[in-house]
């Protein structure tokens, strides 16, 4: 149904990025991230024409927890720039990253994506303060952190998270 009512330009559109997002992270996307894409970036700019902009509340945190997905909402946003001439801020990106967030995990939802984000945003907050560390966030260990932090996270709200004995 969606695609008998999206316009060819908002496929295409929506082909480039993935294509452009496969070529920056592999071919680690679901099938949905197509149809979801040409909603979003459909809804995105029926908003806008109609000056109705929204904020992300979690935009600082999709910057630092998930920048390849988020550099892929800024390589969209160009595109919805050059091909529609509309230029969109980075809540736009921020929004958009957060699908291919999504697409990577297969069949978990926004709701534990956001949940996600939230748990490794309080334990990064833990480490730097109980350490009074100030984390390099550009360096090659903070991404490993980050990323056995997110694997952590996704296992402990699916209940794969094993419980350790007493003394073990």
């Amino acid at each position: 149904d969606l695609l008998g009512e999206t316009s060819v330009e908002y496929y295409a559109l929506a082909e480039r990025i993935v294509d452009h997002a496969q070529r920056e992270m592999g071919p680690v996307f679901n099938d949905n991230i197509h149809m979801a894409l040409i909603d979003h970036i459909q809804f995105a700019v029926a908003r806008f024409k109609k000056s109705m902009s929204l904020n992300n509340a979690l935009l600082w945190q999709i910057k630092k927890f998930y920048p390849r997905e988020f550099a892929i909402g800024l390589y969209a946003l160009e595109r919805i720039r050059t091909d529609f001439d509309i230029v969109m801020d980075e809540d736009e990106a921020g929004f958009i990253a957060m699908h291919f967030v999504n697409a990577r995990q297969d069949t978990q939802g926004m709701r534990q994506t956001m949940e996600v984000t939230r748990i490794i945003d309080d334990i990064s907050g833990i480490v730097t303060r109980s350490y009074e560390l100030e984390l390099d966030e550009n360096s090659f260990n903070y991404s490993r952190f980050i990323t056995h932090l997110q694997y952590f996270a996704q296992r402990l709200l699916n209940g794969q998270q094993e419980r350790q004995a007493a003394g073990d």
